[in-house]
């Protein structure tokens, strides 16, 4: 427990109502840096409230500017920096009122009765990401590739109020939850974003971050076999009816009128 964040975000925090809270469940797990990376389920839990109203919520923080998001943990899990006063000198004694002076538009000096300075560092602007080139892993972490048009579509319009992170690795944790699925109940990916489906409750959000991470690397390896079957059907080396039957049922390879064309779970499927 960081005292001193909690009440840092008590004396100084503009937010209110279930940011507050929320503001407060990170503080809660603020290290000396002021920095905290609790789950999206401990928070909800913390503050009371589901899952999207803190994916949202954390979102309008940063929009705020009560957060910022310095890193990223395991599975995806960011890691955030109250950034409430964070810039002010933490082993500076400071005693007595103060008057401030700007000096520059990178500092900012304060003197007091007892001559002690501080400094006070504005923060860097990071140079501005175009969200859209995130497209492609989000595409290559989707289990089902299909109308690859839409989907861009639905994803341009998306990005400009969400977070690309956390739609892609709500990707990640819907194609480990779909591993087993028949292909043709796994949404389309442009009907999975329009629904906001990064924010739906999955089996796999509840697993650990080593048994996550061993369970993808799982659904990767059994991926990567099946593409390769399948690319060998295609290139004529596997004709076995049963193995090609499989890949089929799987969303590996569709029938065409000429034979066999990559499915929708294939990388380069479109």
């Amino acid at each position: 427990m960081s005292i001193e964040a909690m009440t840092r975000v008590w004396k100084e925090s503009k937010a209110t109502g279930t940011a507050l809270v929320v503001l407060l469940a990170l503080a809660d797990h603020a290290n000396d840096d002021f920095v905290a990376w609790p789950s999206i389920a401990t928070l909800s839990t913390r503050a009371r409230v589901d899952r999207r109203s803190v994916i949202r919520t954390l979102q309008k923080l940063v929009d705020m500017g009560e957060l910022k998001v310095v890193g990223e943990g395991i599975r995806g899990v960011k890691k955030y920096r109250l950034t409430s006063d964070a810039s002010v000198t933490r082993d500076a004694d400071v005693t007595g009122d103060t008057d401030v002076t700007p000096t520059s538009d990178a500092s900012v000096t304060s003197t007091s009765d007892a001559s002690v300075t501080r400094t006070l560092t504005k923060p860097t602007l990071e140079p501005s990401i175009n969200k859209s080139d995130r497209f492609d892993e989000f595409w290559s972490a989707y289990p089902k590739r299909v109308a690859k048009g839409q989907a861009r579509k639905a994803w341009d319009r998306l990005v400009k109020t969400n977070d690309p992170e956390q739609i892609i690795a709500g990707a990640k944790r819907y194609a480990l939850d779909q591993s087993e699925q028949d292909i043709k109940f796994i949404r389309h990916p442009a009907t999975w974003l329009n629904g906001e489906g990064w924010l739906d409750e999955t089996v796999a959000a509840s697993l650990s971050p080593v048994d996550f991470e061993k369970a993808q690397a799982s659904r990767r390896r059994v991926e990567a076999s099946l593409q390769s079957k399948a690319k060998q059907v295609l290139s004529g080396e596997i004709t076995n009816l049963a193995k090609i039957g499989s890949l089929l049922n799987d969303g590996y390879l569709v029938r065409t009128r000429d034979g066999y064309a990559p499915g929708p779970r294939m990388s380069d499927g479109a």
